[in-house]
């Protein structure tokens, strides 16, 4: 990119946010033609005409060598280390520090994506958290670079709309093919239970990870595969990859992995009605996340009421209730282990329960199909047969292959 194209959007960039007109702007300095095309980076002003312009928006156009050469290696190191999932803490603290100069300097996309990237971390992904940021990249769009390309719809991605998710990660696949890139497309068809295209995805991801020596890819992606083989009961290809997963995580020390999948196969068994073998694994995957501890009580409920062990089964619902107020998330899925640890699932608030449960899309494909198996039983047995056969379409609800 070549300065002139940068610095002309960079003006017209600054001009915008203080609602000021061209002729406002380049009173005294250069006609509106000259401004026009200084904007569009179709000509290369001199730098006093450039310094006057900024100092007629009552800014500072900051374009000293050392400085730029020192942000742009801190703006790097900032987003290698989030892709490679390691922590960019002081970098995003320098930035942040520095973030006025740098919105005034050839800098200044790279600065907005970071901090795009920075708010959507904070704010657990929230889309309406980079609503700025989006909105103030896209006069930035027709002059990016591949890198910053790939990097504005990674970050555009972050969006309530699946479609639009896939189109801005499909789009930064066309400038950039990376490791990272693939896996959020293929978690994407993940979380909606398009298992043949996250599968398909994920693979990809792998072996890019592995060209690029990503790790945490690597580890994230054999785990979404490991996922996908369990909501397709296959139960071979499952253990398989889950194993692979945990000697990756294991080798990192991220116990909180061998915990997530401990309990994916203890989840998973209860589903598929192998209560011993889900016992063993719901008790190995307890650790200290209070969420995850409540999902793991619920489970061992249920578990302890299928093999008739009562006192334990209470035992493990007083342990979910004495931290549910801490997760009122999960709520309904307390309500519902109650209600079907007391047979009371004649009840019309059971089933109530169960179908907000199988549709509660804010919560991934894999739990929203752990109850819609109960919800399936239930019509069965109100012989509501209709239902009971669209349900199981939706969730392609199947028997699982043998180890």
């Amino acid at each position: 990119m070549k300065p002139s194209t940068i610095t002309g959007f960079l003006i017209r960039y600054h001009r915008l946010k203080q609602n000021i007109s061209q002729e406002g702007l380049c009173k005294g300095i250069c006609v509106v033609s000259y401004l026009s095309k200084i904007e569009q980076g179709v000509v290369c002003a001199s730098d006093e005409i450039i310094h006057q312009l900024f100092h007629a928006l009552k800014l500072t156009y900051h374009d000293e060598a050392d400085f730029l050469a020192q942000a742009k290696q801190t703006l790097y190191d900032y987003f290698e280390k989030h892709f490679m999932q390691e922590e960019n803490i002081q970098e995003a603290k320098d930035i942040q520090k520095h973030r006025e100069e740098l919105l005034c300097s050839p800098l200044c996309v790279e600065t907005l994506l970071a901090c795009a990237f920075m708010k959507f971390i904070v704010h657990h992904f929230d889309s309406t958290a980079i609503e700025k940021e989006q909105q103030e990249l896209t006069v930035f769009e027709p002059m990016m670079s591949d890198e910053q390309h790939f990097l504005y719809h990674y970050v555009c991605s972050i969006h309530p709309d699946f479609e639009t998710r896939l189109m801005h990660l499909k789009k930064a696949g066309n400038y950039i093919s990376c490791s990272p890139q693939r896996y959020m497309l293929g978690y994407r068809y993940y979380e909606k239970g398009f298992h043949d295209e996250a599968l398909e995805y994920m693979n990809q991801a792998y072996s890019l990870a592995c060209e690029e020596g990503n790790v945490h890819v690597m580890m994230d992606a054999v785990l979404i595969i490991g996922n996908c083989y369990c909501n397709n009961y296959n139960e071979k290809l499952m253990c398989h990859y889950y194993r692979i997963a945990d000697r990756i995580a294991r080798s990192l020390k991220k116990q909180d992995i061998h915990y997530t999948i401990q309990y994916n196969l203890g989840s998973t068994y209860l589903q598929w009605k192998q209560y011993d073998k889900a016992k063993a694994y719901l008790l190995a995957s307890l650790h200290n996340e209070i969420f995850d501890q409540i999902l793991t009580y619920q489970k061992l409920a249920l578990v302890s009421f299928e093999l008739n062990e009562h006192m334990e089964m209470k035992h493990y619902l007083e342990q979910a209730d004495q931290l549910i107020d801490k997760e009122p998330s999960l709520s309904d899925m307390n309500d519902f282990v109650h209600c079907y640890c007391s047979n009371n699932i004649q009840e019309e608030h059971y089933l109530k329960l169960l179908e907000k449960l199988s549709s509660d899309t804010s919560f991934p494909y894999g739990f929203q199909k752990f109850y819609a198996l109960y919800l399936f039983e239930a019509y069965m047995k109100r012989r509501r047969y209709k239902d009971a056969l669209a349900l199981s379409v939706k969730f392609r609800f199947d028997f699982p292959d043998k180890c």
